[in-house]
């Protein structure tokens, strides 16, 4: 019904835009999240979310990992934002 991908990234900080940070930061992407059109609406993409979260979270805690990046389409950037997420437009 619903599906997310992760992938392993680097964010390349080599102005060190983000201080106290090596030049190479290690991160976790979520590429895509989707929902069955059966079954949209529902909230299902929230769970996923809310599931890829954890599962990062807990892969975090034995990783140098350090950021989450979300690969969004511009239509969800408003409902993440409502999510504590910054958008980079």
């Amino acid at each position: 019904m619903a599906f997310y991908t992760l992938s392993n990234i680097t964010i390349f900080n080599e102005f060190g835009k983000v201080k106290g940070y090596p030049k190479q930061i290690p991160a976790i992407l979520i590429g895509r999240i989707g929902v069955d059109i059966h079954h949209q609406g529902k909230g299902l993409s929230k769970q996923a979310l809310s599931d890829a979260l954890k599962g990062i979270k807990k892969f975090s805690l034995f990783s140098g990992m350090a950021f989450v990046v979300i690969d969004a389409k511009n239509e969800s950037l408003e409902i993440l934002s409502n999510l504590w997420f910054c958008a980079n437009r």
